[in-house]
């Protein structure tokens, strides 16, 4: 059975730990309420039919800080997170597959493209990332372009294979993006049959267009 709790707290980078951060404090001039609502009300919701977890607050990492010399994490003004998972992620009822939208507001335009940039320089080949505390193992391809053209141009993409101890496994694929100051990192798996993969397909297909076009319309 799988987990479902996976990456709902947040999402994180090649070498980066799951584990919590001290709060970042924005500069007054921001309306952190106001970026937080903007940024979540992009993201598909409960009118998809599947469960939802919200998170705010910067208490999480985004990018994480061990695997690169810059603390991108630090740079960030505003962070949400949304999960998504399907019935049959957790018990095997159904197509089981989630969905993980999480978005940043960062300090300029310049701090959110280093961020990726500095993603897709040192994760050019496949790495493993050891989970802890229940957290499956994830092993990353190397990055590539997205599979989808409408991402914004410079968005990057790699495909993605979780391991539990127990041995369960989902696949799908990871990008990140950036529209201005604002950063997102979307994830995708499904469960290994066809049912789950091409449900989680469906899904994407039907809402990505939205949260593309929404997310370009934050700058």
């Amino acid at each position: 059975m799988l987990a479902t709790a996976l990456l709902l707290s947040g999402c994180w980078a090649p070498g980066t730990s799951p584990g919590p951060l001290a709060e970042q404090t924005a500069p007054p001039e921001v309306d952190v309420a106001a970026a937080e609502k903007a940024m979540l009300g992009i993201a598909p919701g409960a009118d998809t039919g599947l469960e939802v977890i919200d998170e705010t607050g910067t208490t999480y990492p985004t990018f994480g800080s061990d695997w690169s010399e810059i603390d991108h994490d630090a740079n960030r003004l505003a962070r949400v997170s949304r999960g998504l998972t399907s019935l049959g992620w957790a018990d095997a009822s159904g197509p089981g597959f989630y969905a993980v939208f999480e978005l940043v507001l960062m300090e300029d335009a310049r701090a959110a493209d280093g961020a990726i940039h500095d993603i897709s320089t040192t994760a050019r080949n496949p790495y493993t990332f050891d989970g802890e505390d229940g957290a499956p193992t994830t092993e990353y391809e190397g990055v590539r372009e997205p599979v989808r053209s409408d991402w914004p141009l410079g968005s990057i993409e790699r495909d993605v294979r979780l391991v539990w101890d127990d041995g369960s496994r989902a696949s799908g694929w990871v990008v990140y993006t950036t529209s201005g100051p604002y950063a997102a990192v979307v994830w995708g798996a499904a469960v290994p049959d066809d049912a789950s993969h091409t449900a989680m397909d469906a899904f994407f297909e039907e809402h990505l267009p939205r949260f593309i076009d929404g997310f370009r319309g934050l700058a």
